[in-house]
């Protein structure tokens, strides 16, 4: 993982390119990941909302609505629950969810 990444917060999730290191506090996970480009629409609508910070790459979000968005590097999100995203270029998030 690049320096954006605390070492000291254990790995709790891996799995083909994807990386979350993440920690519980105060009724919220706090999570740094890397997640490599693809569509993770296909593993079904995301039930939990996030908030979070694009620290580098883009995504587009479908949300239950059918309205889109995309997501760049430098820019804050709100996630509510029921949207689906297609990662355009390996990225890397700060993301607060619930646990």
């Amino acid at each position: 993982m690049p320096g954006y990444y605390p070492t000291d917060l254990p790995v709790t999730r891996e799995a083909g390119g994807f990386c979350q290191r993440s920690r519980e506090a105060g009724g919220m996970r706090l999570a740094f990941e890397s997640v490599p480009a693809g569509d993770y629409g296909t593993a079904g609508v995301c039930p939990t909302p996030h908030w979070g910070y694009v620290l580098r790459g883009c995504a587009r979000v479908t949300y239950a609505d059918g309205a889109t968005e995309e997501l760049a590097a430098g820019q804050a999100y709100h996630l509510p629950a029921g949207h689906t995203i297609v990662v355009l270029e390996d990225s890397e998030v700060v993301e607060f969810s619930a646990p």
